[in-house]
Order: C-alpha cells, then sequence, then structure tokens
C-alpha cells in the first residue's frame, strides 16, 4: 500500500505533524449537564510522524484517572514508510512497536481493549481482514499478528458458494475477551445472521491469532404459539408470510465504543421485502446486544425500531451506552428534523424518541459522542466544538459546552469512551476526553 493510498483511506485524520501532540480530556457523569476541556498529556518528540488513529480506556472516571493512550503513526523512515503502535501514559512514551505497512488497500484504525494496556490493530478492505494485537505481557517484538481472517465465517457454514469476503468485520469485547464480528450485507430470508468467534491465539503469548468456533445468531420475527384453535388461521399465515420476506440491504451504522461491559451492541439498517412486491420496501433500524450466556456460548437480543420516516443508512448515525441506557442516532428520508435520536432504556425495552425533547439541538451535522459511562452531542461550528452534555433526568437542562483551540477543528472521531481525534485544516490532530465542572443537579 502506498503512503498516499494510506492516508486517503484514513480520510478524516491522516494529517502530518511535525510538533508535538496534545490529549485532551473531557470527563462526564450523570449529575452535571455541562463539561469543560483541559489538556492532559504532552506528547514530545514526533518528528515527522503522521498520527492515522487513536484508542483509549479510562482508567479511572472523572478527575484524575491515568490517561493512557494509544497512537497509530506513519513514521517515515530512510527506508521508506512504516506503521508504529505507541503508548503514552500522562504524557510518558511507554512503548512503541512497529507494525507491518499492509500490502492490500483497506483501512487501518485502532481497537481500544477492557485492558488500557493492550490495543488491536485493524486492516479492512476488499476481501482482506487481520488484526495485530500489542501488550505489554507480550515479549519483543511485543505484537502478534493474525492470519488472513477474511474467511471468517467460512464460506461452507453459511451460504456457499456464496462470496463473504465483502461482509462487515469488527473486532468486539464480549466478558473482556476480543471476539470477531461478521454481518452480511442481506438476507435472502426472514432472518438477520451475525457471526460471532472467538479470537485466540495458542499458545496464549506467542501463536498466531485466530478465531475460533464460529457462531451464528438469527435474529428473525417469532409468531406466537396457539393456545386457541379459532387463531390457527392468524398464527399459519404468520408463518406463510415469513417464506416472502427478505432483507435486500443489510448496513451497520454503529458500534458500541465502550469495551468495559460484559456485553457489545451494534446499530445496524435494513430494508424489508415481500416476494412479488419487491419494488416496495420498508426499512427499520435496530440495536443488536451480544453477549455469553452461562456456558460461554456467544448470545444476542435484537430491538427493533421503525417510525414513520423511514430510516436511512446517511450520516450522520452511531451508538452510544451509558450507565443506563443505549442512545441510537440515525438519519430518516422524511422527519423533520431528519436526525433522530432514539434511547433504549433496557435491551428488552421499547424504544423511546427522544428528539424533540431536546429543543432543536440536533443538526445534520451533529455527533453522537461516547463519554465515559455518559453520553453527549457535538458539532464542529466554524472550527470551533459545540459539545451539548445531556442530562437525561431532564433534558431541557443539558448545557452546551464551546471548545474553541487555537487551530480551527476540521472533524471529529470517537476513539473510546471520553476520548476523541481532532483533525484540523493544518497541524498535527489531538486526542480528547471529557470532565463535568461540577455537579448541576441532584440526581
Amino acid at each position: 500500500m502506498t503512503r498516499a493510498s494510506l492516508l486517503a483511506l484514513v480520510g478524516l485524520l491522516g494529517v502530518g505533524c511535525n510538533e508535538p501532540a496534545f490529549v485532551i480530556v473531557a470527563d462526564v457523569s450523570k449529575n452535571c449537564n455541562e463539561v469543560v476541556v483541559e489538556p492532559v498529556i504532552d506528547a514530545q518528540g514526533f518528528g515527522v510522524s503522521t498520527i492515522l488513529d487513536a484508542a483509549a480506556t479510562p482508567t479511572a472516571s472523572g478527575v484524575g484517572g491515568t490517561a493512557s493512550v494509544w497512537l497509530l503513526l506513519l513514521v517515515s523512515t530512510g527506508s521508506g514508510d512504516q506503521l508504529a503502535v505507541r503508548h503514552v501514559v500522562d504524557g510518558t512514551v511507554t512503548r512503541e512497536v512497529p507494525i507491518p505497512l499492509p500490502s492490500q488497500p483497506g483501512s487501518i484504525v485502532l481497537r481500544g481493549s477492557p485492558d488500557p494496556d493492550e490495543v488491536f490493530v485493524l486492516h479492512r478492505g476488499s476481501g482482506t481482514f487481520r488484526v495485530w494485537r500489542v501488550a505489554a505481557d507480550l515479549a519483543d517484538p511485543g505484537v502478534q499478528s493474525s492470519q488472513e481472517l477474511v474467511g471468517f465465517p467460512h464460506d461452507t457454514f453459511t451460504c456457499a458458494p456464496c462470496d463473504t469476503s465483502d461482509w462487515h468485520r469488527d473486532l468486539l469485547f464480549l466478558d473482556n475477551r476480543p471476539y470477531v464480528v461478521s454481518v452480511p450485507p442481506l438476507s435472502e430470508n426472514a432472518a438477520v445472521s451475525v457471526w460471532v468467534g472467538a479470537l485466540s491465539a495458542n499458545p496464549p503469548e506467542t501463536g498466531t491469532l485466530n478465531v475460533g468456533t464460529e457462531h451464528r445468531l438469527n435474529f428473525e420475527r417469532m409468531c406466537q404459539p396457539n393456545f386457541d384453535d379459532s387463531d390457527n388461521e392468524d398464527s399459519d399465515l404468520c408463518e406463510a408470510n415469513k417464506l416472502d420476506v427478505s432483507y435486500p440491504t443489510v448496513t451497520v451504522l454503529g458500534r458500541q465504543h465502550d469495551p468495559r461491559p460484559t456485553y457489545s451492541r451494534m446499530l445496524i439498517h435494513r430494508e424489508r421485502a415481500e416476494a412479488g412486491y419487491e419494488e416496495f420496501t420498508v426499512a427499520d433500524v435496530f440495536v443488536v446486544t451480544l453477549e455469553l450466556d452461562a456456558d460461554g456460548i456467544p448470545k444476542g437480543v435484537l430491538r427493533s425500531y421503525q417510525g414513520f420516516d423511514e430510516p436511512v443508512t446517511s450520516t450522520p448515525s452511531g451508538l452510544v451506552v451509558d450507565r443506563f441506557s443505549t442512545y441510537a442516532m440515525y438519519t430518516t428520508r422524511y422527519a423533520d428534523p431528519p436526525t433522530r435520536l432514539l434511547e433504549l432504556p433496557a435491551p428488552t425495552a421499547d424504544f423511546e424518541d427522544i428528539t424533540t425533547a431536546l429543543g432543536g439541538a440536533i443538526g445534520p451535522d451533529t455527533q453522537l459522542l461516547p463519554l465515559d459511562q455518559d453520553v453527549a452531542l457535538g458539532e464542529v461550528v466554524d472550527g470551533t466544538w459545540e459539545i451539548t452534555k445531556l442530562f437525561p433526568d431532564d433534558l431541557s437542562k443539558s448545557g452546551t459546552t464551546v471548545y474553541a483551540p487555537e487551530r480551527p477543528i476540521s472533524g471529529v472521531r470517537a476513539v473510546g469512551p471520553g476520548y476523541f481525534l481532532l483533525a484540523h485544516d493544518e497541524g498535527r490532530p489531538d486526542v480528547v476526553r471529557v470532565r463535568c465542572i461540577e455537579p448541576s443537579f441532584e440526581d
């Protein structure tokens, strides 16, 4: 892969830097409605490195937690460019590990772990999916690599002879363990499938990373059983109608950024069609909660929301999990405003549309921000970052903070619970986090 193609693929954050990088923190809590932004790390010596991505997992909530940040760098050397993963703890570089520069096109991102001393590098592209693990418990050179994982799930067990190489793949965490998740882009029947497999190495500290047993989770509407002979026709009709249902498009819109809970959640969009009426589709969004059962086997719960405004796959969209609820943002074709925000109080509860209660805080460029066990909204306006800290007990009391650094901001990407990578039109990107000024209301 050339330097130009790599920077084009990382898009937002392929910004060259010849000066130090700063990590800034903005931390939040349920009993606050306003945040403050303050620097916590001044990482020196970046030279001509380019910051491609970052990842961070808070070691403590609120003020005083250790700032442990991983950076993915593109380093220029005398023999050419190479990738490196750098760990910065409270402003000190604790390790730097080289990563091979992939030869195939694709995006390269970091994924934070429940263990702040561990990080994963993902290379995703058409026909490729590879993972590297960098951790303190590894001997030199301090990195483990996977084999090519684009074969997960194996064609033989899915829809042979179909091609699964372009399915959506990501790395999520269940009960503190990494799992590879794959979602097909369509379904030819009434079930939407999510494939899950544990990522591990044997032996653990020196072996090649690989995916273990493949688990297929099918999600479909369940027809109610018949308890009365008079209901037989309705139940049978339900089962018969399912035979005509398919989902011609299935698109992942967002994922849970916090790896510390025992579960992981994804936001997915799908279009539903019926045989003979394929040109008339209806769409909905749904949240899938993945977790392990008592025997350590992956299981899942799906909750869907259709509304009356036809969800689409356009941005903005995203998913955030706080202490008590899950928040899902998606874009619609007909609603005003077109961007909607839903709250899901529990995996088996019903969605609540809280867009109107925010009183116009959501616009076409608003982002849903995953904070440390909390949630906020953000928008880049004329080079500044406007952060609206949601106060779920009374959304009308949500307060807005404007962060205006010397160099105008051009883009924001979440890189961990409460951590964000800010891109600028010129110079290096910054990594940031949020902290409450002080409790503003009683719980």
